[in-house]
């Protein structure tokens, strides 16, 4: 093979691997392009969110009323207006911190109870309307107690439910036929519909005479996940009481 050939074998490789090249560039800039438009995409679309919230008003929490499930007066000093899921853990853990003030506090505090259903469960609608049917036969705290006991043993299911409904001497039949409905699924939607206005974004989540308190405060004053010093229940209690 000749000189002449050898060069012009290399050019031509050199010229293939030059355009090669040139392709993966320009192809690497377009999906660098696509890259930064849908970045650019998300950035505006979090702006239009932000600005949503920021223009967004949060609406003060209604008042505890006789539509409310509550327990205690209602001109009791300090309110508390609870919204959770009879499934949610930490609402659990949230419910015993406010059975023990309630108890030390007694007629000083009232306490309203407020459903915000959180995820797909199936068992947090179940446990709702069971709650409301037991409220037909003004047993509402009673199953209230009930189905966070169930819950904190991995027992909650309709059957034990049901079980329940029987251990507080609930009329069954009536029981079991309010269960079987679906008449409260509006008032569950409706509840947390306003929650939201009100500034609830998960559960659980109290009112402590309107300032919004998000998360499963203990009753004892506690630091935070951020290092922070924050009062508990019973701190922010005897803050409107003394």
């Amino acid at each position: 093979m000749t000189n002449k050939k050898i060069i012009l074998i290399i050019f031509f490789v050199l010229l293939i691997i030059i355009i090669i090249l040139g392709a993966v560039f320009v192809l690497d800039n377009d999906v660098k392009k696509e890259i930064l438009n849908e970045e650019d995409a998300l950035r505006e679309n979090n702006s239009q969110i932000i600005n949503e919230i920021s223009e967004g008003e949060i609406v003060e929490v209604s008042d505890i009323d006789n539509n409310d499930h509550y327990i205690g007066k209602l001109n009791s000093p300090v309110e508390f207006i609870v919204y959770c899921d009879f499934t949610d853990i930490f609402c659990g853990d949230l419910n015993s911190s406010i059975k023990e003030m309630k108890e030390k506090f007694t007629d000083d505090i009232v306490v309203a109870y407020r459903h915000f259903l959180v995820g797909d469960n199936n068992m947090s609608v179940v446990s709702v309307i069971a709650s409301e049917c037991a409220c037909e036969q003004d047993k509402f705290w009673e199953m209230h107690q009930a189905l966070y006991a169930l819950n904190q043993s991995n027992e909650l299911t309709k059957e034990n439910i049901q079980e329940s409904a029987n251990e507080i001497s609930l009329d069954i039949d009536q029981f079991n036929n309010c269960l079987n409905s679906e008449r409260y699924i509006d008032k569950i939607n409706t509840q947390k519909e306003e929650a939201k206005n009100y500034g609830v974004i998960g559960a659980p989540t109290i009112f402590v005479n309107k300032e919004i308190l998000p998360g499963a405060y203990p009753s004892e004053d506690f630091v935070d996940s951020t290092g922070r010093e924050r009062q508990g229940l019973k701190s922010v209690i005897e803050k409107y009481l003394y």
